[in-house]
């Protein structure tokens, strides 16, 4: 899409200018003589038409063929492909790693004093063991410890990751075919989404070869990255083709970097499943999915976040009347954008003050009221001027063609936020942080990925799906 700036660029090109008194290169008087509206529009027209003459590359070359918006999404793809790509496809070199094993103390089956490992003279020695006379060595977990894949099973934990990169042999042809025929953002958000959704079932299954399904399925649509490469290449002239896809690879080896980092804080698997599955939900399913997430999950974590739950309901309940008046406030005088976005980036600060002040000891009162007040007040409060918000900001953001089913079909991403906030809350079972961990993370990620939408604060309302597009050229259709 040419833009304004672009515009004169390319009138005053000799090569393009148009082919009748317009011309920049001849007197202004010459301009005068055509200054009437309808040669005016001749003009306009014959500009466009030598601009649709033009291939993608020679348009990229005249206007410029990297700036800011090319940095941007440079940017957002690399934040996509860390989350998205990246962390699901080498999870498996930590889920389904072998940790060393003993014999429990006092048997009198297993001899052996030393810690084996794989590749040990004494690995196999276990097999012609009851399972009662070995253990495996410390906390660390994975899907070998969760079920026994270990002697005649052992291929088992290799299945499990080759799976995968079958998934990704098989859904490499049809996913590209897709991205072709239903455009490359499509591809890349339902994979996107898919990938992030069952890497983080994953997490769950009791059964092996329903983990291996889950795993077979991320594997199939981890396909879709490619499109995330040729997406931001076909947005650049050809001088920066190189440079745009291969930086394209420093998120994917610093996200790596960080989940050598994660998977060694994190030694259960499951955990560590949940933990880098759940923050690239958002990236695809956007902040109203994130807001529905977080509002209902403050509501379903009063009974176990310790206290009366009772006056932990009625506390963060009571905290939505002030919100409400603070809201419209704040949606006039700083914008619908800022509005929905600060709350969000709000909420994320008093979860992280609720995980501060966690405690196994309810007795010290200081971090108990703390912790219910940075959790249930602060971070309700903000997410509710967030999420209220939100209604005003998609409302003026679609067209009024579209609105009602855009809305609804916000609302139906709303309604997966929903349908997740009681597992998030159950995640608690796991670690007393996650279920506010989470949800921070989440509201962090989708407020600075909002960043990207446009601000509507007393801007009318668009009619019609071809006015929408038209908004970002409109000064070309001044022109017109």
């Amino acid at each position: 899409m040419i833009r304004a700036s672009h515009y004169t660029q390319l009138v005053t090109d000799p090569d393009f200018a148009p082919s009748h008194d317009y011309s920049p290169h001849k007197p202004q008087n010459t301009v005068i003589k055509s200054s009437s509206k309808r040669n005016r529009r001749a003009d306009s027209l014959h500009f466009c038409k030598r601009a649709m003459d033009l291939t993608a590359d020679q348009a990229l070359t005249k206007i410029g063929s990297f700036g800011r918006y090319q940095l941007r999404l440079l940017t957002f793809a690399s934040i996509l492909g860390w989350f998205w790509f990246a962390w699901p496809a080498l999870l498996s070199t930590f889920i389904a790693a072998e940790p060393g094993w003993h014999c429990v103390a006092n048997s009198t089956e297993c001899q052996t004093d030393a810690i084996v490992y794989l590749g040990d003279d004494n690995y196999d020695l276990r097999c012609n063991m009851s399972r009662r006379a070995w253990e495996f060595v410390g906390d660390y977990t994975s899907v070998i410890t969760q079920f026994d894949l270990v002697c005649d099973k052992a291929i088992y934990g290799t299945v499990s990751s080759s799976l995968l990169f079958l998934g990704s042999l098989m859904g490499s042809t049809i996913i590209s075919t897709l991205s072709d025929k239903f455009g490359r953002r499509v591809i890349i958000f339902t994979s996107g989404f898919v990938v992030a959704l069952f890497s983080l079932l994953s997490a769950f299954p009791n059964s092996y070869w329903l983990f291996t399904l889950f795993r077979f399925i991320v594997g199939f649509f981890l396909s879709g990255g490619v499109s995330i490469f040729i997406l931001i290449s076909e947005f650049v002239g050809a001088q920066h083709r190189a440079m745009m896809g291969t930086s394209l690879w420093y998120s994917w080896t610093l996200s790596l970097i960080c989940l050598a980092g994660i998977a060694y804080l994190i030694t259960d698997w499951r955990l560590l499943c949940i933990v880098t599955g759940a923050p690239a939900i958002p990236l695809a399913l956007g902040f109203l999915f994130v807001n529905a997430l977080v509002y209902y999950g403050v509501y379903l974590s009063t009974p176990t976040i310790g206290g009366s739950m009772h006056l932990n309901f009625f506390l963060t309940s009571v905290i939505e009347l002030p919100a409400i008046p603070a809201g419209i406030w704040i949606y006039n005088r700083f914008g619908r954008k800022r509005g929905v976005i600060v709350p969000m980036l709000l909420t994320a600060v008093g979860t992280a003050g609720s995980i501060l002040l966690t405690t196994d000891d309810e007795s010290n009162k200081g971090y108990f009221a703390g912790k219910i007040i940075m959790s249930l007040i602060w971070a309700k409060f903000w997410i509710m001027i967030s999420y209220d918000g939100l209604y005003v900001y998609s409302g003026e953001l679609f067209p009024t063609a579209v609105r009602n089913i855009a809305m609804g079909t916000s609302k139906a991403a709303a309604g997966i936020g929903v349908f997740f906030s009681p597992y998030i809350i159950y995640s608690e079972r796991f670690h007393p942080i996650l279920p506010y961990g989470i949800m921070g993370l989440n509201a962090l990620a989708a407020g600075l990925l909002s960043m990207f939408l446009e601000e509507t604060r007393y801007q009318p309302t668009l009619e019609t799906v071809d006015k929408s597009k038209k908004k970002s050229s409109k000064v070309i259709t001044y022109y017109l």
